[in-house]
């Protein structure tokens, strides 16, 4: 990255080879029908395009104004995010133990970044 400087094609190129890779497989594993995945299809449309595509370039592209510790600290807290926002938006529920497993993971970055 720090060579090319170019973090949209870094993203382009990883989401069109595992779309391949993953178009392929699928095509030998699965058992794929129009009718079966039509009614799925926005879903999977808005975990690939913005969950997956548009919020993964903007990470890449804020990374490259990030100093690398910090960068490993955020993403480090990626699994916590995604529960607190599980929890708000769809009210799931977490277990104690994975309650405690955000908690170490929160308190790790806290200590790290106060030292």
């Amino acid at each position: 990255m720090n060579r090319t400087h170019r973090p949209i094609f870094l993203s382009f190129t990883q989401f069109s080879l595992t779309g391949v890779l993953g178009l392929g497989l699928a095509l030998i594993f699965e058992t794929l029908s129009w009718s079966t995945l039509q009614p799925t299809l926005p879903a999977i449309l808005y975990a690939g395009i913005v969950s997956g595509s548009l919020a993964y370039t903007l990470q890449i592209i804020a990374q490259k104004h990030t100093p690398a510790a910090e960068a490993a600290l955020v993403l480090s807290l990626e699994s916590v995010f995604a529960a607190i926002t599980g929890a708000i938006l769809l009210g799931e529920r977490l277990s104690l133990t994975a309650m405690a497993g955000c908690g170490f993971i929160l308190l790790g970055v806290i200590i790290v970044e106060l030292g």
